[in-house]
Protein backbone atom coordinates (compact mmCIF):
# COMPACT_ATOMS: atom_id res chain seq x y z
CA UNK A 1 0.00 0.00 0.00
CA UNK A 2 1.11 3.50 -0.71
CA UNK A 3 -0.50 5.24 2.25
CA UNK A 4 -1.92 4.67 5.70
CA UNK A 5 -5.37 5.70 4.42
CA UNK A 6 -5.35 2.95 1.78
CA UNK A 7 -4.12 0.45 4.37
CA UNK A 8 -6.98 1.40 6.70
CA UNK A 9 -9.48 0.92 3.87
CA UNK A 10 -8.03 -2.51 3.06
CA UNK A 11 -8.22 -3.48 6.73
CA UNK A 12 -11.89 -2.43 6.81
CA UNK A 13 -12.46 -4.70 3.80
CA UNK A 14 -11.09 -7.68 5.71
CA UNK A 15 -7.50 -8.03 4.51
CA UNK A 16 -5.45 -9.87 7.12
CA UNK A 17 -1.96 -8.63 6.31
CA UNK A 18 -1.32 -5.18 4.91
CA UNK A 19 2.11 -3.81 4.06
CA UNK A 20 3.11 -0.24 3.32
CA UNK A 21 5.75 0.29 0.65
CA UNK A 22 8.27 1.62 3.16
CA UNK A 23 9.62 -1.30 5.17
CA UNK A 24 7.82 -3.87 3.00
CA UNK A 25 10.55 -6.54 3.10
CA UNK A 26 11.06 -6.27 6.84
CA UNK A 27 7.30 -6.49 7.47
CA UNK A 28 6.98 -9.62 5.30
CA UNK A 29 9.89 -11.33 7.04
CA UNK A 30 8.45 -10.45 10.45
CA UNK A 31 5.03 -11.85 9.53
CA UNK A 32 6.49 -15.05 8.08
CA UNK A 33 9.04 -15.62 10.83
CA UNK A 34 11.87 -15.01 8.38
CA UNK A 35 10.54 -17.35 5.71
CA UNK A 36 10.55 -16.48 2.03
CA UNK A 37 7.44 -16.31 -0.16
CA UNK A 38 6.11 -18.93 -2.58
CA UNK A 39 4.32 -16.40 -4.76
CA UNK A 40 4.38 -12.66 -5.36
CA UNK A 41 1.49 -10.81 -6.98
CA UNK A 42 2.88 -7.46 -8.11
CA UNK A 43 0.92 -4.69 -9.86
CA UNK A 44 3.63 -2.04 -9.35
CA UNK A 45 7.01 -3.14 -10.82
CA UNK A 46 10.25 -1.26 -10.27
CA UNK A 47 11.86 -1.17 -6.84
CA UNK A 48 9.00 -3.04 -5.14
CA UNK A 49 9.24 -5.94 -7.57
CA UNK A 50 13.00 -6.08 -7.09
CA UNK A 51 12.46 -6.22 -3.33
CA UNK A 52 9.81 -8.93 -3.70
CA UNK A 53 12.10 -11.02 -5.90
CA UNK A 54 14.71 -11.03 -3.15
CA UNK A 55 12.05 -12.46 -0.80
CA UNK A 56 10.95 -15.18 -3.22
CA UNK A 57 11.74 -18.83 -2.49
CA UNK A 58 13.72 -20.79 -5.10
CA UNK A 59 11.35 -21.78 -7.91
CA UNK A 60 8.76 -19.35 -6.52
CA UNK A 61 6.41 -17.55 -8.87
CA UNK A 62 5.81 -13.92 -9.73
CA UNK A 63 2.50 -12.72 -11.12
CA UNK A 64 3.22 -9.38 -12.76
CA UNK A 65 -0.19 -7.79 -13.01
CA UNK A 66 0.86 -4.35 -14.13
CA UNK A 67 3.48 -1.72 -14.40
CA UNK A 68 2.11 1.17 -12.32
CA UNK A 69 5.58 2.52 -11.58
CA UNK A 70 6.37 2.79 -15.30
CA UNK A 71 9.75 1.09 -15.16
CA UNK A 72 10.87 -0.84 -18.22
CA UNK A 73 10.49 -4.56 -17.62
CA UNK A 74 13.19 -6.59 -19.39
CA UNK A 75 12.41 -10.09 -18.17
Amino acid sequence: MGSADKAACAKDLGYGAIFLRDGYAEAVLKLTGGSSMDIVVDPVDGALRDEALRLLKPLGRVVAGGNAEGAYDVW
